[in-house]
């Protein structure tokens, strides 16, 4: 049992009726043998630890009878022997009014206060059949003895000087683990993990926890993904009493990357567990999850030190290749451009878990986002104006990149048309489809040709054709209008794939052709 945790009374309560029944059945179970309370010695033990309480024992138990004299042995002698004797009184009493509280990171005992002794021998009496409970009763002997005892299913086993904790105690301890283990020999190890694995010491890429329970030869190994919020140490040793409980248990964290390049030798070195982690699990005051997190840490501050560039993701390691680094991310167009800007300014290696462009370039974004913009849209203007209006929760790095590409393209295509300070609807209509598909293609075109309230019919449909939108859309349009934009469909088609040089001409003929009769449009800006 870890003696690192703090134990505290609660305040006393009213006894229930099943468990003033339970404790009067264990009274008069203790007064038929009251040495069911001690642990069952092993051929381990030279010299039997708990001699001096078993004749005081023996005594209880010809005086189990004897109300006065149970009285009298529940309040001098061995402090184990009077919380029996106090225990037993409660057949007598045959009544259990009120009951104490003991508090522990465990849970909770409760126990009723009987004799003179400590509420320690007073829990683990009278809660003999709980494998943690139980324990309390001897604790004090083992401390002053300094023996091991194994509290498993149904009793206690002492092993003497020596933790030698007996096989089917190990089973069953191995089984309270809230993990899913898988046995092979003497492995017990999680899903992720193979066997050999283990055995060999190494899984690439998967950073794991390695215990080894030196007089069990147990080996237990659990990988990042599975390990939680437990400390397996403190878990197995919850059911025994000793003095170097947790010393019995070998921790190690083991980490070694998967090489992503041929030649890669920063990560081969070797490494360890900072000691003050390894002090803090043994105390229970890291998880698993912890520690394996800790020595991933320890693993990355011995591969980048004295200045030496890695890149690594995923627990694939790059070395200094970053263009093996970026291109084991199948970044696109966009993103790639990105990475190189954002990498090329990074200063030192670069460590994650995250596997994907938009992974990478999150991490990098506070830094160096701006860069990363400037890449992809050659606009230092639009890459502040980007950088203000991103909200993290709302948009992702990648989104924002590609917004990005968007804008310059609409840009770039916007900016060899024609200029109009002014135009008639019609001529706005037909201008802002044209517009449409030429910076976001058929669907873009499409939201614009929809909306024909106030323009000619004949000419919103000329453009449906053009764009093969047309289909269900009869019923909004009269045979006239139809038959117009049918016959002006190609001039549309003309106006969307003119040159930038021809867009002039093509959008008068289209307007000619519809018939509109405002009057001939200049452009007032390029391409005039």
């Amino acid at each position: 049992m870890a003696q690192t945790q703090k134990l505290r009374m609660g305040m006393a309560r009213s006894s229930s009726k099943t468990k003033e029944k339970e404790l009067i059945k264990l009274a008069k179970r203790l007064a038929k043998n009251p040495l069911v309370v001690l642990p069952e010695c092993t051929p381990d033990c030279d010299k039997d630890p708990f001699a001096r309480v078993t004749r005081s024992l023996e005594r209880i138990k010809e005086a189990a009878e004897d109300e006065e004299l149970l009285k009298k042995l529940s309040k001098k002698g061995d402090p184990l022997a009077r919380a029996v004797a106090g225990t037993i009184l409660l057949k007598h009493a045959g009544k259990v009014p009120m009951l104490a509280v003991f508090r522990t990171p465990w849970g909770e005992a409760s126990y009723a206060m009987r004799g003179k002794t400590t509420k320690e021998r007073l829990v683990g009496v009278q809660n003999m059949d709980h494998p943690i409970w139980r324990l309390f009763s001897v604790i004090d002997i083992v401390k002053k003895k300094r023996v091991y005892v194994y509290s498993g299913k149904k009793k206690m086993v002492c092993t003497g000087r020596a933790p030698h904790p007996p096989k089917d105690f190990v089973d069953w301890d191995l089984r309270h683990l809230p993990y899913h283990l898988n046995r092979s020999g003497r492995i017990h190890s999680c899903k992720h993990l193979k066997a050999e694995e283990v055995e060999k010491g190494v899984a690439e890429g998967k950073a794991y926890l390695h215990l080894h329970w030196i007089s069990a030869d147990r080996v237990i190994a659990l990988c990042e993904q599975c390990a939680g919020k437990e400390n397996t140490p403190a878990l197995l040793s919850r059911y025994m009493a000793g003095p170097r409980v947790i010393e019995d248990f070998e921790i190690d964290v083991r980490y070694r990357p998967v090489c992503g390049i041929e030649d890669c030798s920063q990560c081969q070195g070797e490494w360890g567990l900072e000691r003050q982690d390894l002090k803090e699990y043994r105390k229970a005051r890291l998880t698993d999850l912890e520690l394996i997190q800790r020595g991933k840490k320890a693993f990355e501050n011995s591969i980048t030190g004295g200045g030496t560039t890695v890149y690594m993701a995923g627990g694939i390691c790059y070395g200094k290749d970053r263009d093996a680094f970026i291109d084991s991310l199948r970044p696109d167009e966009i993103e790639r451009a990105a990475l190189e800007a954002a990498l090329e300014a990074h200063d030192g290696s670069l460590i994650t878990d995250g596997v994907t462009p938009g992974k990478i370039l999150s991490i990098l974004w506070e830094e160096h986002g701006k860069r990363a913009l400037n890449a992809v849209t050659g606009d230092p203007e639009l890459s502040e104006e980007l950088i203000r209006g991103y909200d993290p929760s709302k948009t992702s790095v990648s989104s924002i990149l590609h917004e990005g590409a968007k804008l310059i393209k609409i840009h770039a295509v916007l900016s060899t048309l024609p200029e109009y300070s002014s135009l008639p609807k019609d001529w706005e209509f037909a201008d802002g489809v044209a517009r449409s598909y030429r910076t976001g293609g058929k669907e873009e075109a499409l939201k614009v040709a929809d909306k024909h309230k106030n323009v000619s019919k004949a000419l919103a449909w000329a453009f449906l054709r053009a764009i093969d939108a047309s289909a269900g859309k009869e019923w909004m349009f009269n045979e006239i209008e139809r038959e117009l934009g049918n016959a002006v469909k190609e001039q549309a088609r003309g106006l969307l794939q003119a040159e930038s040089t021809d867009y002039h001409k093509a959008l008068s003929e289209l307007m000619r052709a519809v018939g509109s009769s405002s009057t001939e449009v200049e452009p007032s800006g390029k391409n005039r």
